[in-house]
């Protein structure tokens, strides 16, 4: 079972075990995601779908569940980028099964990847939990030991907006305190305000 923090309507999550994908595993490995520890498979994140002649990984949403793709692979989100129901205009959300990457052996030696996290040391993936009708959107970080987070990443982390319809932003999780800092600080000034009065 993952962490789980929540704050100010985002919840945020650090798998307990390792969970990573990697186009050269020999055969097809499955990981089942519950991002939001429902108990429900909410993507499967697969290692050599068997239905392909390549090396891959793909991202397999399950239910009415959605993610942001481009071009026909998973899109690598940044830092501070928006998810919501609009996107970006290269973005589009799928509830396909969508490649995060390929790689192929060529003749004389050699690989060719294909894919948005091809040389890239992490990345995000945005992501849509649908429940009831209701969208919870997200993000889910991978990152790569050999700075290729198109051939092998680990999962690092993930973070769902709970108010339903509500947009995130990519990476940026408010910090537990910051409520109570400023309820704190609105305490001080009107004790202090009070004290000067009298």
């Amino acid at each position: 079972m993952p962490s789980r923090v929540q704050s100010q309507g985002i919840a945020y999550h650090e798998p307990s075990e390792p969970i990573f994908y990697s186009l050269f595993f020999p055969g097809t490995l499955d990981f089942n995601l519950d991002l939001n520890a429902d108990g429900q498979i909410d993507f499967l994140l697969r290692s050599n779908d068997p239905g392909t002649s390549v090396a891959n990984a793909a991202l397999i949403p399950q239910g009415q569940n959605g993610l942001v793709m481009e071009d026909g692979f998973v899109a690598a989100m940044n830092e501070g980028e928006s998810i919501s129901h609009s996107l970006r205009p290269l973005y589009q959300w799928t509830t396909a099964k969508t490649p995060i990457a390929a790689a192929s052996s060529i003749e004389g030696g050699g690989t060719v990847e294909a894919g948005h996290f091809v040389g890239k040391v992490s990345g995000f993936m945005g992501f849509d939990l649908i429940t009831d009708g209701r969208h919870r959107y997200g993000w889910l970080r991978v990152s790569s030991p050999n700075e290729d987070a198109a051939i092998y990443a680990n999962v690092i982390d993930w973070a769902f907006e709970t108010d339903p319809n509500t947009g995130i932003t990519v990476a940026v999780l408010p910090e537990p305190g910051a409520i109570s800092l400023l309820g704190l600080g609105a305490a001080l000034f009107f004790t202090f305000k009070h004290s000067r009065k009298k």
